[in-house]
C-alpha cells in the first residue's frame, strides 16, 4: 500500500468522524451542550454585568414568614440564564436550574452548603453556573432551613 493511499484513508477517516461530532453537536437533544456558556460562571464571563431577574419565588416557612427567595437570573448579552438563591434566616440551602427543553440541569448550593453572606442583598447566597437559553425556557428550584427545622422550597414560573 503506497504512502498515499494510507494518507487519504486517514484524510478520509478524519472526514467521517468530524462530520460524526458535528451531527452529535448539531442532532436533537445535544446541541445545547455545545454552548461555550453552559456551566460556566456568570460573574467570571462578565455576564452578570448586565444580568436582570426574570422571574422570582418567595419562600415561606411553616408560620408564614418569608425566609428567602428562588431567582432565576437573565443575561441579554450572553442569552444565559442562573439560578440564585437567597436565605434571610440561615446559611444552608439548595439550588439548581434547569432548561426545559432537554433537561439539562446544574447545580449549586448543594444540601449542608453554607451560603455566603451578601451584604448587598442582606442574605446568604449563591448562584448557579449558566446555562445558554436563546429561544429556550429554564427555570430555578431551591429550599432553604427555616428557623423551626424545617425546609422552605420553591422554584420559578418558566422563562
Amino acid at each position: 500500500m503506497s504512502t498515499a493511499t494510507i494518507k487519504r484513508g486517514l484524510a478520509i477517516a478524519a472526514s467521517a468522524a468530524a462530520l460524526s461530532v458535528t451531527g452529535v453537536l448539531l442532532g436533537g437533544g445535544t446541541a445545547y451542550a455545545a454552548n461555550v456558556y453552559d456551566g460556566t460562571d456568570a460573574q467570571v464571563t462578565g455576564c452578570a454585568a448586565d444580568a436582570t431577574t426574570v422571574r422570582e419565588t418567595n419562600l415561606y416557612s411553616s408560620g408564614n414568614v418569608l425566609v428567602g427567595k428562588i431567582q432565576l437570573r437573565y443575561s441579554n448579552k450572553c442569552h444565559t440564564g442562573w439560578g440564585r438563591i437567597l436565605d434571610y434566616v440561615n446559611d444552608h440551602g439548595t439550588l439548581h436550574v434547569q432548561r426545559d427543553q432537554d433537561d439539562h440541569r446544574v447545580e449549586s448550593c448543594f444540601s449542608n452548603t453554607l451560603l455566603n453572606w451578601n451584604s448587598s442583598l442582606n442574605a446568604y447566597s449563591c448562584y448557579t453556573p449558566m446555562l445558554y437559553d436563546k429561544g429556550y425556557t429554564m427555570r430555578a428550584y431551591g429550599t432553604v432551613s427555616d428557623n423551626s427545622g424545617g425546609m422552605a422550597a420553591g422554584g420559578t414560573e418558566p422563562y
